[in-house]
């Protein structure tokens, strides 16, 4: 399954990671990426060993362009780009959330 549909499958448990896991109002994408790796994480497995180069970057990007395009469903609202660590320790750009509840 790819990940975009597995997502959508589990969109209950992406907003339960949003609004129950993640404590803070404003999140960026790297925060919600570490939370599902750890609720899904034999999933997330999957899906970085089916992709064959960048594994990290492609993953994380379709879970990061999911937020983007299922942003009133969640309950989010995009607040702009913003540098944090990646899970390498490397600060890069993604995108900051905020919780509309």
């Amino acid at each position: 399954m790819p990940v975009n549909q597995f997502l959508i499958y589990h969109m209950q448990n992406c907003i339960d990671i949003i609004y129950k896991e993640i404590k803070e109002k404003t999140f960026d994408s790297h925060k919600f990426i570490q939370h599902f790796s750890k609720k899904f994480e034999a999933e997330y497995v999957d899906f970085l060993c089916q992709n064959t180069t960048n594994r990290f970057m492609t993953v994380n990007a379709e879970i990061a362009l999911f937020l983007a395009n299922h942003k009133d469903a969640l309950g989010i609202i995009d607040r702009g780009k913003v540098h944090s660590q990646d899970i390498f320790g490397n600060s890069t750009p993604n995108e900051n959330w905020e919780k509309v509840n």
